[in-house]
């Protein structure tokens, strides 16, 4: 059974590119052998910040000019663009939340290093100084192993890199191949991208020939919002969950002291984590996820056929990184963490030494069902969950897609 150490070449590569777009808010010391928090207190974290700040915001801004001065089916035109313009601020939203979180987070897994020490047997060669490929590369080799039997650690953080690379690398050749046909791209506000008269024009001002810094703002914000986001999701959620249910799975099927004990301490992370996700990352996760998804699913269906190849394989990407890993991979791992302390429990009760022992049936009384929180109403997420989001995004690419037929029929009417 896999540990945090077993994780770290993948989680050290999330790091490594999350730093070349100066947007880290945790990263390894080599030297203190632990997880450190980085403060966004100078220039280099500050500046990046505030210019993918103002970009989402103008983006955003122009977006609400186009859809509402367009013609009426723009959105439905320009949906991938919409996508893009509202999804960097639910980027930017968890990124946020995470940075304000980063003590919290820090000390969170270097509380899982301490108690996942007990458990790997070749500590230094695990926690090596340097970051090589193939260390990645024979820990991503794991990861069929790891599936078939019900392990997702590996997984879930192949699949944040992968989504920190692939769509960041989609996106960057859009801007440089079509930078006039997203209009949520800055680049695509000069004059030589006028379309429909002046339609997707805004005058800043800037000389054409400052088009090249443009683009490179386009391209650098791409990174920054996926980097954040990945991170986010991969990392401080399901990583974090994840370790919990290990740490848990090691106990599951002996009743000592010891094996309460574990479970106590897998309570104590587990309110940790609810800490870092309840209120701020995870309903921004979720709601940006889903709308991702239903979005990027809709024009691969309805506009694929005018769709640059581009933009057409980062709509499958994302669409598939949005409803399916996240619904059966990212949300599985609440439901699996609650599902397997329920079964943990029923395991307990009416053992022989359980009955016998008085001080035992204190201590199990005292353990709950260990459940992931959804904001602060009480709800959280459990076995059905994931199916749950699943099926309502279905439903909704459903229904963008009956709205579009309508649309269409209505104009040629």
């Amino acid at each position: 059974m896999p540990t945090i150490f077993d994780y770290f070449p993948l989680i050290r590569a999330q790091f490594f590119i999350k730093n070349l777009f100066l947007c880290n808010f945790i990263t390894w010391s080599a030297k203190k052998q632990q997880f450190v928090p980085v403060f966004w207190s100078n220039v280099k974290y500050t500046l990046p910040l505030v210019c993918n700040t103002v970009q989402c915001a103008t983006v955003l801004a122009r977006m609400r000019s186009l859809i509402s001065n367009g013609p009426k089916n723009i959105f439905f035109t320009q949906i991938i663009s919409c996508c893009l313009s509202l999804s960097n601020i639910g980027h930017w939203a968890m990124g946020m939340a995470c940075r304000r979180k980063s003590a919290e987070i820090t000390a969170y897994f270097n509380g899982i290093l301490i108690t996942h020490a007990q458990y790997s047997k070749s500590l230094p060669a695990r926690r090596g100084v340097k970051l090589r490929l193939r260390d990645i590369i024979s820990t991503g080799k794991c990861m069929p192993g790891d599936i078939s039997r019900g392990e997702m650690g590996r997984f879930g953080l192949c699949i944040g890199l992968f989504t920190q690379v692939v769509p960041t690398i989609l996106l960057n050749m859009l801007v440089l191949m079509l930078p006039c046909a997203m209009p949520h791209f800055l680049r695509s506000t000069f004059p030589d991208c006028a379309a429909n008269g002046k339609e997707f024009v805004w005058d800043f001002g800037i000389p054409t020939n400052w088009a090249w810094a443009v683009t490179l703002v386009d391209m650098f914000s791409s990174g920054y919002g996926m980097c954040l986001a990945c991170v986010a999701v991969s990392f401080v959620f399901h990583c974090g969950v994840t370790c919990v249910a290990d740490h848990l799975k090691r106990t599951r099927n002996s009743l000592k002291l010891q094996s309460i004990l574990a479970y106590k301490q897998a309570q104590i992370l587990t309110t940790a984590v609810n800490n870092i996700n309840q209120v701020g990352n995870l309903p921004i996760m979720i709601t940006d996820l889903t709308w991702v998804g239903i979005t990027c699913f809709y024009a691969v269906i309805a506009h694929n056929s005018k769709l640059s190849v581009p933009a057409l394989l980062f709509a499958i990407v994302l669409g598939v990184d949005c409803t399916f890993a996240s619904s059966f991979v990212i949300y599985k791992a609440g439901a699996d963490l609650y599902q397997l302390s329920q079964d943990v429990l029923q395991n307990w009760r009416g053992r022989k030494s359980m009955l016998k022992n008085r001080y035992l049936r204190r201590m199990k009384a005292s353990c709950n069902v260990l459940k992931i929180k959804l904001g602060s109403a009480g709800n959280f997420i459990e076995k059905a969950t994931p199916l749950i989001i699943f099926q309502f995004s279905m439903e909704q690419v459903a229904s963008l897609l009956l709205i579009s037929v309508k649309e269409k029929r209505n104009l040629h009417a």
